[in-house]
């Protein structure tokens, strides 16, 4: 059962949660009034403002949720007794199959933002933030032990990080899934474990 139908089933937070995300996703985050998801959500605007004091504060739920459980799963890949190269193969897939399943997500984190939104700018900044520290530590252990200790290891995450975003952004906005995350994972490893 995916986290919106679980969400849906617990309260007046978790359908407001919901509404929030399809409206965000559909209509742009700038473009959704408070008074909009109240009305979608059959609640008072005082109601909605009981749960969530703000806009932000409900984009920030959102992603909050989302990302905590993706960041659970990417410290239980790197964290497993597996050998480094399936612990690196498992870690894209688990990072490309958590994108491609929440698009709506993906897509949400996507949208252009203005100066005003800069605390959501600073907030996205810092979700990436967490995610390339849970992946540097891998990354650095398989720099080690292909040989290309040179690399600085921010620079391999970030790079690693842009390669699969690029696959999620293609499968997300041209919905063209060339390559599955299996296949995608192959490549990469191929790539950085090669001795160039």
């Amino acid at each position: 059962m995916s986290k919106r139908i679980e969400r849906k089933s617990l309260n007046t937070k978790g359908q407001i949660l919901d509404i929030a995300e399809d409206l965000f996703v559909k209509y742009n985050y700038s473009a959704v009034s408070m008074s909009e998801i109240a009305k979608r959500a059959k609640i008072t605007k005082a109601a909605l403002y009981y749960h969530f004091k703000s806009k932000q504060d409900l984009y920030f739920h959102i992603l909050e949720e989302a990302f905590k459980d993706f960041i659970k799963e990417l410290s239980e890949v790197i964290n497993s007794k597996q050998s480094l190269d399936r612990r690196f193969h498992l870690l894209i897939v688990t990072y490309l199959n958590f994108c491609f399943k929440k698009r709506d997500l993906s897509r949400l984190m996507m949208q252009r933002l203005t100066k005003k939104d800069k605390k959501i700018i600073i907030f996205l900044k810092q979700l990436k933030d967490k995610i390339v520290r849970q992946l540097e530590p891998i990354v650095e252990e398989v720099l080690r032990s292909s040989g290309k200790r040179k690399v600085d290891c921010l620079f391999a995450t970030y790079s690693l990080i842009g390669i699969l975003n690029t696959f999620v952004t293609v499968n997300i906005i041209r919905n063209s899934g060339k390559w599955s995350t299996e296949q995608i994972a192959n490549q990469i490893k191929l790539l950085v474990f090669s001795k160039l």
